[in-house]
């Protein structure tokens, strides 16, 4: 083997040394970076549902408002609104949410309207009223 050929093949195994050196560096990073995006899409699934969660109970609130506007006194309404079908939008209104109203209010317009409504009922025990006694009455009682 010549001088030539040792320098070519030092050069060679410099070359193959350099190269592993970045091969190692390269899936050292590739390795935090393969962490850094689990722990991000952790993170993200988190705020996914903090969002949804959110979302839900804005739409709760902004739901029973709009129908207390309306008139409509029992919060249990709102059960009857889909509310996978509302959404908000980028000022924060409620999108679908006033066709639902329009299609509850020609379902259940005895909701919406207090002429419609059933008379109250109170069956709790009152106690009785006494009786008004007239002046014959008053006397006949003051002559016992």
């Amino acid at each position: 083997m010549s001088d030539e050929d040792k320098v070519i093949q030092n050069d060679d195994s410099a070359d193959v040394d350099a190269l592993r050196a970045a091969l190692k560096a390269a899936n050292a990073e590739a390795a935090t970076n393969r962490h850094k995006a689990s722990e991000l899409e952790g993170k993200l699934t988190e705020a996914q549902a903090n969002s949804d969660r959110f979302k839900s109970s804005y739409v709760s609130g902004k739901a029973a408002s709009e129908l207390s506007k309306l008139g409509v006194a029992n919060a249990n309404v709102s059960k009857f609104l889909d509310m996978e079908k509302i959404s908000v939008s980028e000022s924060g209104e409620l999108v679908g949410l006033d066709e639902q109203i329009t299609d509850l209010q020609s379902t259940l317009p005895e909701l919406f309207d207090p002429k419609r409504r059933a008379a109250k009922i109170d069956a709790a025990d009152k106690p009785t009223a006494k009786k008004q006694l007239s002046s014959a009455e008053k006397l006949i009682q003051q002559a016992r």
